[in-house]
């Protein structure tokens, strides 16, 4: 990367040790023998400009080949094996490990055929594909789906021992599954303690369902006594779940349903709007006839408005000059100190 290249002159032709069109040293991918026998190399000199980390990863593995070199196995069965040799993750036991597999070809229409005309190009699977489809692991035990970079590099670098606990089974902790919410789901034992769930709640959202319980080894983030948040002031919006980076919190598998407001008992307060975190609520212009609008300027009402307003609301509502104008609406009062559950 910065312009460093390995030195030639340090192994002429006589040597026999060959070079690739790249400048580095050319070797085996697996045992790192180079074509002089009994000759290993390494290192930046023979995959190129690296990290100092790979290049330590690369010498354990050739100190491995030049073990068995030094008791006179034969290198090209020790390379094949090294090359059929499947890396298991031996970090987490979350579920037995099964190996990636990959997705089924979805099958398609020719490409000569689909250029002339307009049909379907996939064309389904057949009951054998579908069925070995389905039953591919997904590796979802986690929500990187086996591709976390974090776990790739911990299992890769032997980082498989918590210094943090003494490895007695009562020292681990075995939390209960919270599944009693119809939205969100939660899983202590996932739980790093980040606090960003607590945050965005209390910060951001307003309910403020989440805190920090516990000392020391035993703190844990959860609801107040570990009550299930359908007991709590939370509106359901998922922010926890967005900010989560473990995968403790989880949004449910649910059916989308839609929802009719009664109107007719709707008395303008202005809450729904309040509370809501994506916005799927607002306030017209002329939200509630006011002349006062709460995000804004005044608003002018319409004379057609006046005429089918009720007496009390063209009373409170008239159009004043912007000095008169007051502090809140009349009709439109403060959220309460804690939810609109109470």
């Amino acid at each position: 990367a910065i312009g460093q290249a390995a030195d030639k002159s340090v192994l002429d032709e006589q040597s026999g040790v060959k070079w690739t069109k790249w400048g580095t040293i050319q070797s085996d991918p697996h045992t790192f023998m180079t074509d002089r026998q009994a000759v290993f190399a390494g290192g930046d000199a023979q995959m190129g400009a690296k990290t100092i980390i790979e290049c330590v990863a690369q010498g354990k593995l050739g100190a491995r080949s030049i073990h068995a070199f030094l008791n006179g196995e034969d290198m090209k069965e020790v390379g094949r094996r090294l090359e059929l040799e499947e890396r298991k993750p031996d970090l987490f036991d979350i579920v037995p490990y099964k190996p990636v597999e990959p997705k089924v070809k979805m099958p398609m229409l020719p490409y000569e055929e689909r250029k002339r005309n307009f049909k379907i190009i996939e064309m389904g699977y057949l009951k054998e594909q579908a069925e070995r489809e389905s039953a591919r692991c997904l590796q979802c035990a986690c929500p990187a789906a086996g591709q976390c970079d974090l776990q790739m590099y911990s299992i890769e670098h032997g980082l498989a021992d918590n210094r943090f606990h003494d490895g007695e089974p009562s020292d681990y902790h075995d939390y209960d599954v919270d599944l009693s919410h119809s939205f969100i789901l939660r899983d202590p034992n996932k739980c790093i303690n980040c606090t960003q769930c607590v945050r965005v709640c209390h910060d951001v959202i307003g309910p403020d369902c989440y805190g920090m319980f516990g000392k020391g080894f035993d703190t844990i983030v959860a609801t107040p006594f570990n009550v299930s948040l359908h007991d709590t002031d939370c509106v359901s919006c998922g922010a926890c779940v967005q900010v989560c980076p473990t995968g403790s919190l989880m949004m449910a598998e649910r059916t989308l349903k839609r929802y009719a407001f009664a109107l007719d008992r709707c008395i303008f307060c202005g809450d729904c709007v309040e509370v809501c975190p994506h916005g799927a609520l607002g306030e017209t212009p002329n939200f509630e006839l006011s002349f006062f609008n709460r995000f804004g300027p005044d608003v002018t009402l319409e004379k057609g408005d006046l005429a089918k307003a009720p007496d009390y609301l063209v009373r409170q509502r008239l159009p004043r000059g912007k000095k008169d104008l007051p502090l809140m609406s009349p009709l439109v009062r403060p959220l309460p100190a804690r939810g609109i559950r109470e």
